[in-house]
């Protein structure tokens, strides 16, 4: 994969966070909320341990690497890229195809991005709730969580449609 800054600002703000992280364990109590139901009140808690803290930060790293390592085979493997007009893809010169292999690589960067932005988003709110009296998670908690969902649909559709008009 050539030079990605998508990639590089979800590592940096990965290494950020884990800073974040860090800092937020000290000032945790015993026991926190460690689930939420749909309206933000907890429904499990947990006792401080670094597993417990960390799971989340860990998911994400661990979603991250996935992402990193995979989209460069998007140029070894073209064959498995799953895009409109696969088959015309395919069919493309290697010089043609660079600007799809390109799109592609920003659209995995994009959802790095937002994909960290959301598990430390979720990592905050339970830090928040932990520390707020009632437990409660943040206002407007679950609208954000869903509304990433909905931002992420959009950049991928943004996305698939200029590929398709590169590959066209």
């Amino acid at each position: 994969m050539k030079e990605n800054n998508f990639f590089r600002a979800a590592i940096v703000l990965f290494v950020l966070s884990m800073v974040g992280y860090v800092w937020a364990y000290q000032s945790l109590p015993l026991r926190y909320p460690s689930h939420f139901n749909f309206d933000g009140v907890p429904d499990g808690w947990t006792d401080k341990n670094l597993f417990s803290w960390f799971i989340i930060p860990a998911i994400s790293l661990a979603l991250l690497s996935f992402m990193y390592f995979i989209t460069p085979l998007f140029r070894k493997y073209p064959q498995f890229i799953n895009i409109p007009g696969k088959e015309k893809f395919l069919e493309l010169s290697d010089e043609r195809k660079e600007p799809v292999f390109k799109l592609a690589e920003n659209l995995m960067g994009m959802i790095a991005i937002v994909e960290q932005l959301l598990f430390l988003y979720i990592q905050y709110a339970m830090w928040s709730a932990a520390l707020s009296p009632g437990n409660m998670m943040p206002p407007h908690s679950t609208l954000i969580i869903i509304g990433h969902s909905v931002f992420v649909l959009g950049i991928v559709i943004f996305y698939l449609v200029k590929i398709s008009d590169k590959i066209d």
